[in-house]
């Protein structure tokens, strides 16, 4: 059994036309507007892993979850221009972005050793912010993924697989 837990910070600065308060209209519908008052944001990223390896049985099993955390996250503000239908976008700090996710893999001999099922699945959650005409709003997003595997070998002549995969995307 191996177990693992892990912590990474990153720092991402605004890009220039995030921070350069010049207008840029390069596309005409869209008007970007630069915000140098705009901070870095920092990203707290926690991960743990365990993996197992049955030798008696020639299972493994290996699971993850991880968690990231942005402080003062970029996101875009949106809103439209008085009388036209022109959308002006500028940037600002954003609090309470945060995601996780979770994963595992089952493998195990299903049968005799020529066939071997595979089970693999996640799920995501995603609290994503983003503002228009000023007013914060929040995206929260699940994604679930299913797949089972079932694969038949024939010494070193023939390999067939049977895959079943399913995903729902739910974001409100």
């Amino acid at each position: 059994v191996d177990f693992q837990i892990s912590y990474r910070g990153r720092n991402n600065q605004p890009s220039f036309f995030q921070i350069v308060p010049v207008f840029n209209n390069t596309n005409s519908r869209n008007i970007i507007l630069g915000n140098p008052e705009l901070k870095s944001e920092f990203s707290h990223g926690f991960v743990t892993t365990m993996r197992a390896f049955i030798p008696s049985r020639v299972q493994y099993i290996e699971t993850n979850f991880a968690y990231n955390y942005v402080k003062d996250k970029i996101v875009t503000d949106k809103k439209p221009v008085e009388n036209s239908t022109i959308q002006q976008t500028t940037f600002r700090n954003a609090k309470g972005y945060y995601d996780w996710r979770w994963n595992y893999v089952f493998n195990t001999p299903f049968e005799n050793d020529d066939w071997m099922l595979e089970m693999t699945g996640g799920l995501d959650y995603y609290n994503n912010l983003s503002y228009i005409e000023d007013r914060e709003r929040t995206t929260k997003q699940f994604i679930l993924a299913q797949t089972l595997q079932l694969k038949y070998s024939l010494g070193n002549y023939l390999e067939s697989m049977f895959n079943a995969n399913y995903s729902r995307n739910k974001a409100s």
